[in-house]
C-alpha cells in the first residue's frame, strides 16, 4: 500500500506589521538620549568659548573703548580734545557778557552738557534761573539741537521782563551754535515735549543767530 505525504494546502500567516506608535524607542529612552545630546552640545560650546577667549587675550584682546561721561562713543564721531577756550555768553545787568570755561574733552553732547551747565550757573547767580533750573537731555539732528529743559526753567525765563528773557534765550542759543559746529538752529523742550510758551519769547520755535551781512 503506498503511502501519500499530503500537503495541506493552508496559507502562511505573515508577522503583523507595528504600528509607528510600537516602532518608536520608548519615551524614557528618547528622553535620555536628547539630554545627552544637548549636554554634549553644552560642553562643547563651553570649552570653546574658554578657548577661543584665552586665544583672543594672549593676542592683546580687542582694542578699548574709551567711554566719557557715561556715553558711549558713536560709530565715526570722534572725541573732542580738551579746549580751554569755549565761550559762555550769560547776561550781566542788560547786557549780555562774554567768559570762557573748559571741558573734560569729551564727545560733543558731553561737552556741550558741561558748558552749559557753566551757564545755568552764572545766569543762577544773578538770580535770572531758578536755582532747581537744569539740563535734561540734548538731542541733535543734523544742525538742530533739542535743549529739554525742566519746568523750573521755562518758568524763570517766562517770569522775566521781555528783554531780559529775550537775552537770557539769545545768550543760551548762542554759547550753543558758535561754540559747536554744526549747530545753527535749538529748539527748547519742556520735560520732553515741545514747548507751548509764547510770552514773553517764543520757546515754540527754533532759534538761531541772526545771519551776518
Amino acid at each position: 500500500m503506498r503511502m501519500r505525504n499530503e500537503i495541506t494546502d493552508k496559507p502562511q500567516e505573515r508577522p503583523a506589521r507595528r504600528s509607528p506608535e510600537q516602532a518608536k524607542a520608548p519615551w524614557l529612552l528618547r528622553l535620555v538620549s536628547w539630554s545627552a545630546v544637548l549636554l554634549l552640545l553644552f560642553t562643547v560650546g563651553y570649552f570653546g568659548t574658554g578657548i577661543a577667549l584665552k586665544w583672543v587675550d594672549k593676542k592683546g584682546g580687542p582694542p578699548e573703548t574709551t567711554i566719557v561721561s557715561g556715553q558711549e562713543p558713536v560709530p565715526g564721531e570722534k572725541a573732542v580734545p580738551s579746549r580751554p577756550g569755549y565761550k559762555v555768553y550769560s547776561l550781566k545787568g542788560d547786557q549780555i557778557t562774554e567768559s570762557r570755561t573748559s571741558t573734560n574733552g569729551g564727545l560733543m553732547e558731553a561737552d556741550l552738557g558741561e558748558v552749559l551747565q557753566t551757564l545755568f550757573g552764572l545766569l543762577k547767580a544773578e538770580g535770572l534761573l531758578d536755582p532747581q533750573s537744569a539740563v535734561l537731555h540734548l538731542f541733535r539732528t543734523g544742525d538742530l539741537l533739542y535743549l529739554d529743559v525742566n519746568e523750573a526753567c521755562t518758568r524763570s525765563i517766562t517770569a522775566l521782563p521781555v528783554h531780559k528773557a529775550n537775552l537770557v534765550v539769545t545768550g543760551i542759543a548762542r554759547t550753543i551754535i558758535e561754540n559747536f559746529r554744526p549747530i545753527t538752529r535749538v529748539r527748547f523742550l519742556v520735560n520732553g515735549r515741545e514747548s507751548q510758551e509764547k510770552k514773553p519769547v517764543d520757546l515754540t520755535v527754533a532759534w538761531q543767530l541772526a545771519r551776518k551781512p
